[in-house]
């Protein structure tokens, strides 16, 4: 995610030595969730509304030990802590007696949602003689069963032990085109896995900040690579990290060489191993429509994120995709 932040006044409190208020604008991006309807707004004049009021805590520090319950609205969920207070914070529940800042936010671009496709034709690689496909490193941090029920039970795959390797492997496909899927035990073969696979699933907790999965850049491979990183507000934590380590002095964004499947939402571990299927099938059946010539009939990224959404419930969205004429869309596929 893009943020730039500009301050513009310092001050010191005159009661206070030891703390000083900065006033500052900030340029960040935003996801917003597309109507029933199934259009997006075109442009600013099709939103009701571009510039909105947002209450923030004057202090954010320590605001669980400061005001407890009484500043939260824990409706869907119950997990509060000092670290993941702001996805509950509620400045509006009753007794709520923390000082405001009146923050003003106001909408100035509107990206537009253009249609991109999974690059089939760089996930064909060459697997054995005459067979062509791509691999995918399975990395369950949480709920290793669950995850691994969705190869076997609804993809009706059958694992192979492989002499010397701590992973399982599924195949998926046949007839010339195939993906050779890895089950690994844990998250913690990130590193192992971030420079030999094509497509990398995770699935468990983000433990952002404190798991380097994607600080290394030398741990990656150099070609195109597909990442999903299936946990709770990824595209904010990840995406841009992700981006980052794939760029390159002649692709400074990192978009030719790393398609990143992530959410917006909390999500809910035994839903978005869901995600799995739809995923894996669309890719294959890409790839086969790529191969026989019919790419016009390959899915699309929209296409294959609006039909997690619907096993899931929780919006999904791609980040450096690549349309055919190589646009400047940043992030492509988010629906309702």
């Amino acid at each position: 995610m893009t943020v730039t932040i500009e301050s513009v006044d310092v001050q010191p409190d005159e009661e206070n030595g030891d703390l000083v208020t900065i006033r500052y604008r900030a340029a960040v991006d935003l996801t917003g969730e597309v109507p029933w309807s199934g259009e997006p707004p075109r442009s600013l004049e099709d939103l009701e509304q571009t510039e909105f009021v947002v209450p923030l805590p004057l202090d954010p520090l320590e605001m669980k030990a400061r005001f407890g319950d009484k500043c939260a609205n824990y409706e869907w969920d119950e997990h509060p802590y000092d670290y993941n207070y702001y996805y509950y914070f509620d400045p509006h529940e009753e007794g709520c007696d923390v000082e405001l800042s009146q923050a003003s936010l106001k909408l100035t671009k509107l990206h537009p949602q253009k249609v991109a496709y999974p690059e089939y034709d760089r996930l064909l690689k060459p697997l054995s003689e005459g067979l062509f496909g791509f691999t995918v490193a399975v990395l369950p941090g949480v709920a290793t069963d669950t995850v691994r029920s969705r190869l076997e039970d609804e993809l009706n795959l059958e694992g192979e032990e492989v002499d010397g390797e701590s992973f399982t492997r599924y195949r998926l496909g046949g007839e010339g085109i195939e993906i050779v899927i890895d089950f690994f035990p844990s998250q913690y073969y990130f590193r192992q896995v971030l420079g030999s696979y094509q497509l990398i699933y995770y699935h468990g907790h983000s433990n952002y900040g404190t798991n380097p999965y994607f600080t290394n850049k030398d741990a990656f491979a150099s070609g195109y690579q597909v990442f999903m990183v299936n946990s709770c507000r990824t595209y904010s934590y990840y995406a841009r990290q992700i981006l980052r380590q794939k760029a390159t002095p002649e692709d400074p964004e990192g978009w030719a060489a790393a398609d990143v499947v992530v959410n917006v939402e909390p999500n809910w571990i035994s839903y978005s191993a869901r995600t799995l299927k739809p995923l894996l099938q669309n890719l294959l059946a890409g790839m086969e429509a790529v191969q026989s010539g019919e790419e016009h009939s390959a899915p699309t990224w929209q296409s294959i994120i609006e039909e997690m959404e619907w096993m899931d419930g929780i919006r999904y969205g791609v980040a450096g995709v690549r349309t055919k004429s190589m646009v400047d869309s940043e992030l492509a596929g988010f629906t309702s």
